[in-house]
């Protein structure tokens, strides 16, 4: 029985869906091909039937992988940043931070640019949004990054709240100038 047309798409799909899960939790150098087919029930022979190699999987998840949408800064730390529980969207930044891999530096490179111009969209404008919006997104790395290395819950809320702070500063807008709609902000960690 053959199968249906759109069957090469799906399976592609999930190839996607799987790795993005993994890579946000554990980034590209811990997680392994055959991780990713065990988590969409593939063999790692499919695998090779979609992408030539984990990194360019890499580069087109992590393309995938940023969440969209106007409550999207609300998810940046969002959920547990550290210890037990399941990854952000942006959990990679502090993951993949370091790598050496050429593609997967510039999958990191085409996220942080993102991340920048979405940041700069938060800006008063008034201030200089390049610089805020880099300084802001230097510190969602570092408080991932750090969020990931302590298990202290106290030391993590105090992280969030000293960069909470920080990012009224560099983004906070007062509302007249936008319109009279309260910026959202991103700094919402859930403690354990």
């Amino acid at each position: 029985m053959p199968y249906p047309k759109d069957h090469k798409q799906r399976t592609r799909q999930a190839i996607v869906e799987s790795a993005c899960r993994l890579f946000r939790a554990r980034g590209f150098e811990a997680t392994s091909i055959e991780d990713i087919m065990v988590g969409c029930a593939l063999t790692r022979g499919a695998f090779y039937a979609h992408f030539r190699s984990k990194a360019q999987l890499y580069q087109e998840s992590m393309g995938h992988s940023a969440p969209q949408g106007d409550p999207w800064l609300d998810q940046l730390l969002a959920g547990p940043v550290g210890g037990e529980g399941p990854a952000t969207p942006w959990s990679f930044l502090a993951t993949d931070v370091a790598s050496k891999q050429p593609e997967v530096r510039r999958a990191y490179a085409q996220a942080l640019l993102h991340l920048r111009e979405q940041l700069q969209r938060q800006v008063d404008p008034a201030r200089d949004s390049d610089s805020a919006a880099l300084a802001s997104a230097a510190m969602i790395v570092g408080a991932l990054a750090i969020g990931m290395s302590v298990d202290d819950p106290a030391l993590r809320d105090s992280l969030a709240d000293a960069c909470r702070a920080r990012a009224r500063q560099l983004l906070e807008a007062q509302p007249e100038d936008r319109g009279g709609v309260e910026p959202s902000f991103f700094w919402s960690v859930a403690t354990a």
